[in-house]
């Protein structure tokens, strides 16, 4: 049996439907990861520049020569929200991120977990599941590419000059304080 095949069962056995509640988008723990690609189709789709659709993931890690370091991004909020979350709607759902093509579930190595949400037991569909199956495989491969280029990036630290740094894809960028 296929990898795609074998997580689209364990779905359809789960079972899920949205229930459009939002509650996926809103919270203060609620964080949404994304990659510049992603903020770039964002900007597109939105107008809006990179300031006005992402901030620097909020987890910061103290490095030994006294940086401060984070890795990617998060979606902008508004209070404890997305801002882009209106009345229990996407405003950017044909270029929503990876992470909220496939809520709830997660794709860690070969196993599927997933998240509490009321959408959780409902019936889904068999083309349903097989297309979530498939955005959680590319997902895990789109996240273990960008890991690598984050790794690589992050190798020689001890050239930039500035107090807070944040790793994405595409290099270091000093932040402001």
């Amino acid at each position: 049996m296929s990898e795609i095949d074998r997580i689209a069962q364990q779905i359809q056995k789960i079972g899920f439907q949205c229930q459009r509640c939002g509650d996926c988008c809103r919270g203060g723990d609620v964080w949404v990861m994304i990659y510049p690609t992603e903020i770039r189709a964002i900007m597109e789709l939105t107008s809006s520049s990179w300031e006005c659709v992402a901030e620097p993931y909020p987890e910061q890690v103290p490095l030994p020569s006294g940086q401060v370091c984070t890795f990617e991004w998060a979606l902008k909020k508004k209070g404890d929200r997305c801002i882009f979350l209106e009345t229990n709607c996407c405003q950017i759902y044909l270029s929503r991120p990876w992470i909220c093509r496939t809520y709830p579930f997660l794709l860690f190595e070969e196993r599927l977990f997933h998240e509490n949400c009321p959408g959780l037991g409902k019936e889904i569909g068999k083309a349903e599941a097989f297309a979530l199956s498939r955005n959680l495989i590319n997902r895990r491969e789109t996240e273990r590419k960008e890991e690598a280029r984050v790794r690589e990036h992050g190798k020689h630290l001890e050239r930039v000059k500035g107090r807070r740094i944040l790793i994405d894809g595409e290099g270091v960028k000093i932040l402001c304080e």
